[in-house]
């Protein structure tokens, strides 16, 4: 275990998923609150505003496959990077 801790790429694996976690998990928290008092949905509209935030989440195992074929760093970054748009109109 500690010599897994000390490998960079595990370290950074581990640094990229706790930031996808932390902004899913502070959109959690305020979508469906924000979606009943500006559209005055109903607990099963508000629930259905969260597909487009997992539905990526199903293009797991391809992108796992890719990912084994070639190195990580360019689909992480890839990633990273189509995400920041949505981020910008959500603010």
């Amino acid at each position: 275990m500690i010599r897994l801790l000390c490998k960079r790429r595990f370290l950074v694996a581990l640094w990229a998923s706790f930031i996808e976690h932390v902004l899913l998990v502070g959109l959690d928290a305020v979508i469906a609150l924000f979606v009943q008092s500006q559209f005055h949905w109903d607990a099963s509209a508000a629930g259905l505003s969260f597909i487009p935030l997992y539905l990526p989440s199903l293009l797991g195992p391809a992108i796992g496959r890719l990912v084994s074929r070639i190195d990580a760093r360019w689909p992480t970054t890839l990633g990273f990077i189509l995400s920041v748009p949505g981020f910008i109109c959500l603010r």
